[in-house]
């Protein structure tokens, strides 16, 4: 099945990511190849949840609703990554 749906070298980003939903959304991203930017508003707990995924899996604190939030975001990962596949 991970041959049909390989996420492999993509870069996907989940907000909301430390949610029951949004941890289980985490999981299928990275047993599908993804690395995985694990995106809530808790820093600290997106960076100890993102290397139990492994695949270069990183956490950042990152608040939606705020404009500064996404560009800081934005510019984080496409500064570690280079790019943004799954959003």
């Amino acid at each position: 099945m991970n041959q049909l749906f390989s996420l492999k070298g993509k870069v996907s980003i989940v907000t909301g990511a430390l949610g029951l939903i949004g941890k289980e959304h985490c999981k299928a991203l990275s047993e599908a190849g993804s690395t995985v930017v694990v995106a809530d508003l808790d820093g600290d707990s997106c960076s100890e949840f993102a290397p139990t995924l492994g695949n270069d899996s990183f956490g950042i604190s990152l608040d939606v609703t705020s404009k500064k939030s996404i560009a800081d975001g934005c510019d984080a990962i496409l500064a570690k990554y280079g790019r943004i596949d799954v959003l």
